[in-house]
């Protein structure tokens, strides 16, 4: 049993008749009764949107206490629900919902204001002298409530809305936020084609030294073109590397034991 007497999905027999702009008497009492066990989900929001969601003002709250706020408006009333709000956040509780409660509970840490919220919810149904036989359902609406406006502030916190980067996302480039595991520098591109820039240039003035000679007789059969475009084109080579590896880099270099045996 209801204390507001006979209700469906939240919605009392008497505010129905309110609803319906009906006269609540013993004529039409039945009829209206079962109009209300049989009401559609689409008439139960045009009454909460229309009696609680809009006078509430839970549209100008943060996500998670609207949540909370809503559930007051529609179990205790508007005028109750702005008061507790109102309370919880450290204004005058005069159950007129201005400029002052709009900016206050937009500044207020939510979990701070949902607990308090909360607790200011159990302390006026404690009051009630019907709270012997309906309080424990009442706590458990207020505990439920709870659970699923934290949940909600949670869900907010870690999927924050377009446009509301911090100020750290905002300075990072797109490119750095999909960096992987670190690579060997053997595995760089970039390193391998400045390697072969930097060889086309030493190895002819390298090649006497360490016995490597391009003889007479080797330049006339080959021309004496070959070498100069082999050079040419090995450097080439190393340069576009060293290009295409910069462009395409996304994953940072690390440091590996190399060992050399000559």
């Amino acid at each position: 049993f209801d204390p507001g007497g006979p209700t469906n999905k939240g919605i009392t027999l008497k505010e129905y008749a309110n609803w319906t702009q009906t006269t609540l008497d013993a004529s039409n009492a039945a009829e209206l009764k079962y109009r209300l066990r049989t009401i559609s989900d689409a008439v139960v929001s045009e009454i909460y949107w229309s009696r609680y969601w809009g006078p509430s003002h839970a549209a100008d709250l943060p996500g998670s206490i609207a949540l909370m706020h809503f559930d007051t408006a529609v179990n205790q009333g508007t005028g109750t629900a702005t008061r507790i709000l109102q309370e919880a956040i450290g204004v005058a509780a005069d159950g007129e919902f201005g400029p002052l409660t709009r900016a206050a509970a937009a500044r207020a840490d939510p979990i701070r204001i949902l607990n308090a919220y909360a607790a200011l919810r159990r302390n006026r149904y404690r009051r009630l002298s019907t709270f012997w036989r309906f309080g424990r359902g009442w706590l458990r609406r207020v505990d439920a409530t709870l659970a699923k406006a934290r949940a909600l502030h949670l869900d907010d916190v870690k999927t924050p809305k377009e446009g509301s980067h911090t100020m750290k996302e905002q300075s990072v480039s797109p490119s750095l936020t999909e960096i992987a595991e670190p690579k060997w520098w053997g595995q760089s591109m970039t390193i391998w084609g400045a390697m072969i820039a930097a060889a086309a240039s030493v190895i002819p003035a390298l090649g006497p030294v360490i016995g490597v000679t391009l003889t007479p007789e080797i330049i006339q059969q080959l021309g004496e073109a070959v070498p100069a475009a082999l050079q040419a084109v090995v450097a080439l080579t190393g340069t576009l590397m060293t290009i295409y590896g910069r462009v395409r880099a996304r994953q940072p270099l690390e440091r590996r034991q190399v060992s050399l045996m000559l």
